[in-house]
C-alpha cells in the first residue's frame, strides 16, 4: 500500500436536491425517492484517507435504492436516528446497529425521519487482509452487527473527523494525520467485524426478501421510460403476488403498489424537469407514466413534491434561460 503526500479531497457540502446527493455519494450507486413535500435538505462531509473513505451525512425522509461498488466494502452506522423509523435492507436499525455491506451488495434504505449517518468504505482487499474471511460479507451479501462496543467508537470517530473537516481541513494535507486516521478507522472496523453477526432464521428471511426486491429493481432499471406495474413484476419473477408484496413492505416499508406509484411520480418529475416550458408536456408526462386521470395526477404530484406539475416545468424553463 503506497501513501502519497497529496492532500486528499475533503468536501463539506450543503445539498438541496436528492439527485445531487445521490451523484455525490462515493463508492455506491444509489437513487433517492422523496417521501413528502418538505424541501429536501442534506449535508455531506466526505474525507478520503487513502484506502478508507469516510462519509457523514444528514438528510430528510426518503427511500434509497442502489448497490455498493463491486470493489468496496462498506460499514454503515447511524449517528442520530429515530429507532424503528429507519430500515436498511429490510432491517429495523437500532442504536448500536452496524450494517456491513459486501462488494456489490444491495443498499435499500427506508428513512421516515431526518437522520444523520456515517459510512466507512474500504477497498475490499483491505479488510480481507486483516480479518478472517468468514467474518466478512461475501460478494453481493450483507451482515448486521448489533454491537454496543464498536458502534460508539465508530460514531465518535466519525463525529470528530466531521468537525475537523469543517474547522481545519488543511490538517488533512499531512500524511501523518491521514495515516493515523485510516489506522483508527481500520481498527474500529476490525473490532466491529469481530462481533458475531445476526444469522438467525429471521435474518435469513430478510436476505431472501432483499434478493427478491433486488431482482425486481433490476427489471425496473431495464424498463426506464416505461411504466411498470405489479402484475408485470409478478409474471416476470414467477412468484405469488403476496410474496412480492411482503418483500416490498419488508424492504421499502411500502406496498408494491404504493412503491411503483411513487416511482412513476418521480419518473414524471424527471420528464417535466426536462421540458422546455410547454404546459402540454404535463399531459404527455402523466400519460406516458401511466397516470390516466390528470386531475388526480396533479393532486398526488403536489402532495409529494409541494408544487404543481406546471410549476416544475416553469422552474426548469427558468433554469434553462438563466444558463443561456
Amino acid at each position: 500500500m503506497e501513501w502519497h503526500d497529496v492532500p486528499p479531497p475533503v468536501q463539506v457540502m450543503s445539498i438541496g436536491d436528492p439527485d445531487q446527493l445521490a451523484a455525490t455519494l462515493r463508492d455506491a450507486q444509489v437513487e433517492y425517492l422523496r417521501l413528502g413535500p418538505e424541501p429536501f435538505a442534506a449535508t455531506l462531509t466526505a474525507i478520503d484517507l487513502g484506502p478508507v473513505t469516510l462519509q457523514i451525512a444528514a438528510d430528510n425522509a426518503h427511500i434509497t435504492r442502489g448497490h455498493v461498488a463491486t470493489d468496496r466494502s462498506v460499514l454503515l452506522f447511524g449517528l442520530d436516528l429515530a429507532e424503528e423509523r429507519t430500515r436498511v435492507n429490510g432491517i429495523q436499525i437500532r442504536r448500536g446497529g452496524i450494517v456491513h455491506l459486501g462488494p456489490g451488495a444491495p443498499m435499500f434504505a427506508s428513512v421516515l425521519e431526518p437522520i444523520v449517518w456515517g459510512a466507512l468504505s474500504f477497498c475490499a482487499d483491505t479488510l480481507h487482509a486483516v480479518t478472517a474471511a468468514e467474518s466478512l460479507p461475501r460478494q453481493g451479501a450483507f451482515l448486521l452487527r448489533q454491537d454496543g462496543t464498536a458502534h460508539p467508537k465508530l460514531a465518535t470517530f466519525a463525529r470528530e473527523a466531521s468537525i475537523l473537516a469543517k474547522q481545519d481541513p488543511a490538517r488533512f494535507s499531512l500524511s501523518s494525520v491521514r495515516k493515523s486516521m485510516a489506522e483508527d478507522a481500520l481498527r474500529f472496523s476490525m473490532a466491529a467485524a469481530g462481533h458475531p453477526p445476526q444469522m438467525d432464521a429471521s435474518f435469513r428471511a430478510v436476505r431472501r426478501r432483499v434478493a427478491l426486491v433486488r431482482q425486481a429493481e433490476d427489471l425496473l432499471a431495464a424498463s426506464i421510460g416505461e411504466p411498470v406495474y405489479s402484475e408485470d413484476l409478478r409474471q416476470a419473477l414467477g412468484v405469488p403476488m403476496r410474496t412480492l408484496h411482503n418483500a416490498f413492505v419488508a424492504v421499502h416499508g411500502l406496498s408494491i403498489h404504493r412503491y411503483l406509484r411513487l416511482r412513476r411520480l418521480h419518473q414524471a418529475r424527471a420528464a417535466l424537469r426536462a421540458g422546455r416550458g410547454n404546459t402540454s408536456h404535463v399531459k404527455i408526462a402523466a400519460l406516458s407514466c401511466g397516470f390516466w386521470h390528470l386531475g388526480r395526477f396533479s393532486q398526488e404530484y403536489r402532495a409529494l413534491f409541494g408544487e404543481l406539475p406546471s410549476e416544475t416545468i416553469d422552474q426548469g424553463h427558468s433554469a434553462l434561460l438563466s444558463a443561456v
